[in-house]
């Protein structure tokens, strides 16, 4: 009685909810933590609390097989995490189901509320998000002379084929082949300076990572690109050796951009 007496006060000095549970899945005990977060998270229709209960009828679904697993001593452990939104404020829960290390068998489960190591988490990730982003424009910052000229360049092929065009409208007779060659030339000259903003623009671009297949010599061209003119003005010769195949990685297209932005601007300093 007294052992009792003592596991039932060890259980409940928890700050976790916790229900034992044996081979079969039937509750063997539990502490007043596991009904009161249950009951909250929602993770389980209801909260068993009673010994003999069939803790497995009231398990989510997706958990079902991952205790089970436990249970036969497949696996030693098993976590899968909740999240739940009520009265609009969302919490995050974590199940976990360990294996009892008795002759008999069974299991461990406790049921956690990690709603404020998560709001660190995200918080903490959104920092990272930020500095990079700084850090980006801090970059860029250093490339103003180079953009100016780069964007310099195809503005003013755009001026002076305009100019063209409205002279060969004015002459007389029109010659449309020369017209048609000089209004090729300005959407040539606009597409590059398009092209230009375009990169300006993926780099500063704030958001979450976003995780995708990204050609990584794309990736080195585009860069290499918006940094030419700044080698220019560095007297500085870009030689770029890349495989005649694509080379597919996955990963954040603006990150892997800034990492080969570092490594052009280190290399020129």
């Amino acid at each position: 009685m007294r052992s009792e007496v003592m596991k039932s006060a060890i259980m409940d000095s928890l700050g976790s909810g916790v229900a034992v549970i044996d081979a079969d899945g039937y509750l063997l005990n539990v502490n007043s933590h596991w009904t009161r977060l249950a009951e909250e998270s929602r993770v389980m229709p209801y909260a068993p609390i009673r010994e003999g209960d069939q803790i497995l009828d009231v398990f989510p679904s997706d958990a079902v097989a991952g205790v089970k697993a436990v249970l036969t001593r497949a696996r030693a452990r098993f976590t899968n995490e909740y999240v739940t939104v009520a009265s609009g404020s969302t919490k995050w829960w974590l199940l976990v189901v360990s294996r009892l290390n008795r002759a008999e068998g069974g299991a461990v489960v406790t049921l956690d509320d990690i709603t404020e190591q998560r709001r660190v988490e995200i918080e903490a990730h959104q920092v990272r998000q930020e500095l990079a982003h700084v850090s980006r424009v801090s970059t860029m910052g250093e490339l103003t002379a180079s953009l100016a000229h780069q964007l310099n360049q195809p503005l003013t092929g755009v001026v002076i084929n305009a100019q063209a065009a409205r002279r060969i409208v004015d002459r007389t007779p029109l010659g449309y082949d020369e017209l048609r060659e000089t209004m090729i030339d300005i959407l040539a000259d606009a597409r590059r300076a398009s092209e230009v903003i375009q990169r300006v623009r993926g780099l500063l671009r704030r958001g979450e990572f976003e995780m995708t297949p990204v050609d990584l010599q794309s990736i080195i061209t585009d860069v290499a690109n918006l940094v030419s003119s700044d080698a220019l003005i560095r007297n500085i010769t870009i030689s770029l050796d890349l495989d005649p195949q694509s080379i597919i990685v996955r990963g954040d297209r603006v990150q892997l951009q800034q990492v080969v932005l570092n490594l052009f601007m280190n290399a020129y300093d």
